[in-house]
């Protein structure tokens, strides 16, 4: 950004700079050359182009990429990452060093402004292995109690990092075991702890706060874009310089504008991704845009997040037609178990996840420490089908920590039900 510029006025200029070079270059959306060719304004010219989601790009991959590199060339000018697929459908996304370097820089950036001692050797990452972490700890997202330990006696004894990087389902656990065990930190002192790719709770975000005795920063993205928008010292998720972002009505497709109280689905525009871009595309997050005088010093809009995605709502329609966020209902089961007296079955679970596979069915993976009893699945099913009305069935499925079921996300909750 040019000195004395404003934000806004400097992502529109990358947004007519990342517009141009698409519809000149990028097969998909030379067929829009001319409809966005005629605007002056680069969000007008944006509005005129289609919303993408993970299935155009997995099927049409070819589609996407820019003719600026040679099809021969792509192996040595674009370094290739996936996705997690929690969604149900991972796709691979493409970036050139400078794109990668250019969203890497922003997201420092922004950890900078939260505590400036922060960088690259004081800082621990529990969500992606790195490979001097694995000759310390097998499996970053074994949350078994005999791992957790292993891996904070670490971190407190001997790395001792100023932030953590994590999703906070994970960091949750710790801080669940730090709370449990009466595990001391002893003189180690975070910085802050980041979390990342998951949606943040108040209730997560409170007892990590308070276990690890640090500030929670939520740092909100993807693989695709990298960071999208990064908590203030506020408390408010601005959004990132390089990330253009709309609210999108989820009904009728219509564009929700900033300060409106409703919420719409999330879509992205990654500005300095050119060669493999992911423009208006579809996240599956639901949120809502607002602009305000952030003491922070900030002029970026600020993002609110919904406590769940559309991949985390329940698609059984009650009697009103609204649909129900599963991670917090099935939460609610549990609370009701451990009410009920039912404390040694909740006590017996080290994690699961529930998959809807369709309208009625739902499949509940377990983690155990021990085996599966009818006490635990009889018991469950008549209190969750308390919560989500009669004729739901409940597959019950023991699963070990390394079964794939439980890698990408840690969501509780997943529907593969589209809509």
């Amino acid at each position: 950004m040019i000195e004395g510029e404003s934000a806004e006025l400097s992502k529109r200029k990358k947004l007519s700079n990342l517009i141009r070079e698409v519809t000149h270059f990028v097969p998909y959306y030379k067929q829009f050359l001319e409809s966005t060719d005629t605007y002056d304004d680069p969000v007008q010219a944006l509005a005129r182009l289609p919303i993408t989601e993970k299935a155009l790009l997995h099927n049409h991959a070819e589609q996407f990429y820019s003719e600026r590199i040679d099809k021969s060339r792509r192996e040595d000018l674009l370094i290739a990452e996936v996705t997690t697929g929690s969604s149900g459908l991972p796709i691979m996304c493409y970036k050139t060093k400078e794109e990668r370097f250019q969203l890497a820089l922003s997201a420092w950036k922004q950890r900078r402004a939260i505590d400036a001692r922060v960088n690259q050797s004081n800082l621990f990452c529990l969500l992606h292995s790195h490979s001097s972490q694995k000759k310390v700890v097998d499996n970053m997202r074994n949350l078994h109690s005999q791992n957790i330990s292993k891996v904070l006696h670490y971190l407190r004894d001997e790395f001792k990092p100023l932030i953590i990087h994590c999703s906070p389902s994970d960091i949750f656990e710790y801080a669940k075991f730090i709370e449990r065990e009466h595990f001391s930190l002893e003189d180690w002192e975070l910085g802050f702890i980041e979390t990342n790719s998951e949606v943040l709770t108040l209730e997560q975000k409170q007892k990590i706060s308070q276990r690890f005795r640090t500030r929670v920063i939520n740092n909100y993205g993807c693989r695709e874009a990298w960071n999208i928008a990064y908590e203030c010292r506020e408390g408010n998720l601005h959004l990132s310089d390089e990330v253009h972002v709309e609210i999108i009505d989820m009904k009728t497709g219509d564009l929700i504008q900033p300060g409106s109280s409703d919420y719409g689905e999330v879509v992205i525009t990654a500005l300095p991704i050119k060669h493999f871009p992911f423009i208006r595309y579809r996240l599956g997050d639901i949120g809502r845009l607002s602009r305000l005088e952030c003491a922070c010093g900030l002029e970026n809009e600020v993002l609110e997040l919904y406590e769940a995605r559309k991949i985390n709502l329940i698609h059984r329609l009650t009697n009103d037609n609204t649909l129900t966020n599963g991670v917090s209902l099935f939460k609610g089961v549990f609370s009701d178990l451990v009410a009920s007296g039912y404390s040694d079955v909740v006590q017996n679970i080290i994690r699961y996840k529930i998959i809807q596979t369709s309208t009625d069915v739902f499949d509940v993976y377990l983690m155990l420490h021990e085996a599966l009893t009818e006490r635990l699945t009889e018991s469950f099913t008549h209190y969750a089908t308390l919560r989500i009305g009669e004729g739901a069935v409940f597959n019950f499925l023991q699963k070990s920590a390394d079964d794939p079921v439980f890698e990408g996300k840690n969501y509780s909750f997943l529907s593969r039900i589209q809509g």
